[in-house]
């Protein structure tokens, strides 16, 4: 891996996963939380960031709602937004957040949705379209028939997307597609990324596992990097009928 290879985003994830395992084993043993307790926990602190603005009742059916791996690996602050995205959208086809991380590079989109298969591979094609690249996603399903991803986007030029007229033609696309039954207007093409980098070919392979889980089946994909890739993997996974519940 040289200089030119290197981002800040893979940096930003190599960080975190050093600080998660650095906790790990610096933890006494009485103080390591799990389970029940460790789900009480992050509630508590979701409350708190809340501060009263929406009942705790609620905050209490969307935990119960969310699957556990969600409460775990999501930051409270992360989930605090997405409960109030959840209750904006009430009853509508769609509630988007979007912030920005200059510091890191790139910027997250929020998206909640009614869940519908294909929907995400559509949200995925908007913006490919615009020429938006997906570093990250998170991809849940609330247990109320809700999708709730999470993406980490940014420009061909590895920036944050700060142009707010972008963000609200984005909003009018995913709508059409979403719940207009427009359809998504890019077209995969076999191009690499539009960037000075000397990237390692990769081969790609598909691994299909039914052993690890006993209610899904966990697909691994590794390929070679470019834009629209998250779309064509969920388009072809919704034109043979696989549902996407996790990501």
């Amino acid at each position: 891996m040289g200089p030119d290879i290197w981002t800040v985003w893979k940096g930003a994830l190599l960080w975190e996963l050093y600080m998660r395992t650095y906790k790990h084993f610096t933890q006494e043993d009485e103080v390591v939380v799990t389970g029940e307790a460790l789900i009480e926990q992050v509630k508590g602190e979701v409350i708190s960031g809340l501060s009263g603005r929406i009942p705790d009742a609620t905050v209490d059916a969307f935990f119960k709602a969310m699957p556990y791996k969600y409460i775990v690996s999501t930051p409270a602050e992360t989930i605090v937004q997405h409960i109030q995205l959840v209750e904006s959208l009430q009853g509508g086809a769609l509630a988007t957040k979007h912030t920005h991380h200059l510091d890191l590079g790139y910027s997250e989109l929020m998206v909640c949705t009614p869940s519908k298969a294909g929907n995400f591979a559509k949200i995925a094609g908007t913006l490919a379209a615009n020429q938006l690249n997906i570093l990250g996603a998170q991809i849940y399903t609330h247990n109320d028939g809700l999708a709730l991803d999470t993406l980490q986007i940014e420009s061909l030029e590895k920036k944050p997307i700060l142009d707010e007229r972008l963000w609200q033609r984005l909003n009018e696309e995913l709508l059409a597609v979403l719940a207009e039954g427009r359809e998504v207007t890019y077209r995969p093409g076999r191009t690499i990324f539009a960037r000075k980098e000397r990237a390692v070919p990769v081969t790609t392979g598909v691994e299909v596992n039914n052993r690890i889980s006993d209610m899904y089946t966990v697909i691994d994909v590794t390929t070679q990097d470019r834009l629209g890739l998250l779309y064509l993997i969920t388009t072809t996974l919704f034109e043979i009928g696989i549902n996407i519940h996790l990501a």
